[in-house]
């Protein structure tokens, strides 16, 4: 990441604590137990205040996401690795052997395959 940080492939963003809505966006998510003290509210805050989606696997962050503001707002490992097949950054093939080396990918895979379903058929219903 910080390599990609460094080439201005990723940009880090926070909280403008000069702005009213995102101070108070951020007071109200980290007043909730489940984000308290967390970066995770400071993620949360800043979504709400700039309609970002919010990419996470974690429980909390993706229930909050999905009854405030709906799934459309919401991307995890799996929706990042079929956006990487689908631009060519990623081979249809390397996708599973990517996922089995991340902690959340290795959850993805048992998911799917407690749903009988495997990578190749997220793959192929994204149009790739």
């Amino acid at each position: 990441m910080e390599a990609s940080i460094a080439a201005g492939r990723l940009c880090v963003e926070s909280i403008d604590v000069e702005n009213p809505a995102e101070q108070k966006a951020l007071q109200g998510y980290d007043a909730r137990p489940a984000f308290r003290g967390r970066g995770d509210a400071e993620v949360l805050a800043l979504a709400a205040s700039r309609e970002y989606i919010v990419a996470s696997d974690e429980r909390a962050i993706r229930t909050t996401v999905i009854a405030e503001w709906g799934p459309s707002r919401l991307a995890g490992t799996a929706d990042f690795i079929i956006w990487a097949v689908r631009e060519g950054r990623l081979g249809a093939a390397d996708a599973e052997e990517v996922l089995s080396q991340l902690d959340s990918g290795t959850r993805v895979l048992a998911q799917l395959k407690r749903e009988g379903r495997t990578l190749r058929d997220l793959l192929k219903g994204s149009g790739t």
